[in-house]
This record gives structure tokens, C-alpha cells and sequence, in this order.
């Protein structure tokens, strides 16, 4: 479904790209955590009907004229608009009404801060699967390594080959395939360490994984203070 804004000023004419079902990543005024929920219905010009995201205390910060942020994804595009929260019901489901919005933006995801991480994965040369963890993390890379010990041998690659690396971003049991770049070989007679950049990677998985890096760096700096 396609829809057409069409504000009182011809100048902020814009169009929202959605489907009934689509995940919104919502941030609540009041919330620092990002939140999921799923787009319910629409009554064109003046609101959206979302699911309410199940989490405790939610009830009490959702106030009339709340502001809210959803973030989503549509046909390899990742959106982004500013709402209010017009009402919320529980009966017959906790649903949340939101102010229609009158200006959508295109997200590019640029680059992002790096994190540490230890996800285990395969890293995929020539239809071979190499066992292994993925040590960082970032948007537009990762560090992946590989045991002599867990392998007997490791794969034979250089230095801007390509490859895919295969992992279970946290949050989906699905794994994904990210298609990257060979920029770095670092290895002993122990391990091999290989730096990635990801390259030509779907939109939907950039997504995912930048959500994960968010909420990772936002755990972080919690545990910090």
C-alpha cells in the first residue's frame, strides 16, 4: 500500500511508503529504549493504529500528544517520521493511535560506531564453511576468527577477495548471509584473524544489524553510569 501526504502547504507535499503489517521500531518520549511494534490500520490524513509494545510501564508514559519516532523498512529503503500519540486502548487490544505524519525522510545508514562482540559464525569461501567468531562489529564490517585447532587448516584468501560471512544477528534465530570484502589478514600458527567490509549487504539486514548495534552501545552505556 501506497499512500500519498498531502498537507495544506503544497511545499511539504510528501509520500509514505508503507504496508499493513510492517515492523515500526518506535522511540517513546520518555523511553530511551528503541521498541518494536506492527503497523494495524490508517485512516488516511489523520492517524495510524500500531500495536502497543509490551513492555512494563508503558501504560504510563502514553499520554496524549506524547512524541514518538518510527523508524521502517520498505522495499530495500529504510524510512523515518516524527509523530504524537493521539490515544491508546486495551480492549479489544492494547493498540496506539499516532498523529499522521506530514514529512517522511529516507534513513541512509552511514557508518556506525563499532562494536565488541563474540558471535559465532562461518565464514563462506568457494561453497567451503569456516567455523569462527565474529570479535566486532560494525555496520559496514566486522573481525572474524578462525582456530587451527577447530579447522586443521585455514581457508586460502587475500586481501580484497570476496567472501560471505554467515551469522545470527541477535534478536532473529534466522541466519543471515552478508556478502563482504577481504581487507585485512592477520594469523599465527594458532588462529587467523580476517577484517571484512560488507558489500552490497540487503537493506533489511543493515537495518537489523544497526538496530543491534544501538541497542548494544544503549546497554553499554547504562552498565557505565
Amino acid at each position: 500500500m501506497i499512500l500519498n501526504v498531502v498537507p495544506d502547504s503544497a511545499e511539504r507535499n510528501t509520500v509514505l511508503h508503507v504496508e499493513l503489517g510492517a515492523r515500526f521500531l518506535v522511540t517513546l518520549e520518555g523511553m530511551e529504549r528503541n521498541l518494536w511494534s506492527t503497523l494495524i490500520g490508517i485512516e488516511l490524513g489523520k492517524y495510524l493504529i500500531i500495536r502497543t509494545p509490551q513492555v512494563e510501564g508503558i501504560d504510563s508514559i502514553l499520554t496524549k500528544d506524547k512524541s514518538i519516532q518510527v523508524t521502517y523498512f520498505f522495499s530495500g529503503t529504510v524510512y523515518g517520521f516524527h509523530s504524537t500519540v493521539l490515544e491508546h486502548i486495551r480492549v479489544p487490544s492494547a493498540l496506539l493511535f499516532i498523529a499522521f505524519p506530514t514529512e517522511i525522510k529516507k534513513i541512509e545508514l552511514r557508518e556506525h560506531p563499532r562494536i565488541d562482540c563474540c558471535l559465532p559464525g562461518k565464514l563462506i569461501v568457494d561453497d567451503a564453511r569456516n567455523n569462527g567468531m565474529v570479535l566486532d562489529l560494525s555496520a559496514a564490517g566486522c573481525r572474524f576468527s578462525m582456530l587451527y585447532s577447530e579447522l586443521g587448516r585455514f581457508p586460502q584468501i587475500e586481501v580484497s577477495d570476496h567472501l560471505e560471512l554467515e551469522f545470527a544477528i541477535p534478536g532473529s534465530d534466522i541466519p543471515k548471509r552478508l556478502p563482504g570484502l577481504v581487507k585485512n589478514i592477520i594469523k599465527d600458527s594458532k588462529k587467523m584473524n580476517v577484517g571484512i567490509h560488507f558489500d552490497r549487504v540487503d537493506a533489511h539486514v543493515l537495518f537489523d544489524l544497526d538496530n543491534y548495534i544501538k541497542e548494544t552501545l544503549y546497554f553499554s552505556e547504562l552498565l557505565e553510569k
